[in-house]
Order: C-alpha cells, then sequence, then structure tokens
C-alpha cells in the first residue's frame, strides 16, 4: 500500500494535467475540459501512484 496525498487532485485536469476551477461538484479547466470532482480526483490519484508503483506491477496479479 502506498499514500498518495489529496492535494490538488480535485483541482488539477486530468487531462492537460493544469490547475482549473472547482465548483461544488464540477471541474473545469481552461483547456475546456469538464468533469465531476471526485472521479477526477480518482483519475488523477490512480495516475501518481502507478508512476510509484508501475504500470507492470498490477494488483491482481494472476502468479501471486
Amino acid at each position: 500500500m502506498i499514500f498518495i496525498g489529496p492535494t490538488y487532485t480535485s483541482k488539477t485536469s486530468s487531462a492537460c494535467g493544469l490547475i482549473g476551477h472547482r465548483r461544488k461538484h464540477l471541474f473545469k479547466c481552461s483547456c475546456g475540459f469538464s468533469y465531476d470532482t471526485d472521479v477526477n480526483a480518482a483519475h488523477n490519484t490512480a495516475a501518481q501512484g502507478a508512476l510509484v508503483v508501475g504500470f507492470t506491477d498490477a494488483v491482481n496479479r494472476t502468479e501471486a
């Protein structure tokens, strides 16, 4: 298990990486991307975790 800090995960665009605007449950970026803030944060958290662990280290490995 690894810890991913929640700072700016819902305010950073999971499409382009820029800091956008959050209004209640809607995230909007200047690149035109908009998404639910919780789903956007989940995508960002997953991407950060994939960078730390690496894409080859799957959680549900068949050989484990």
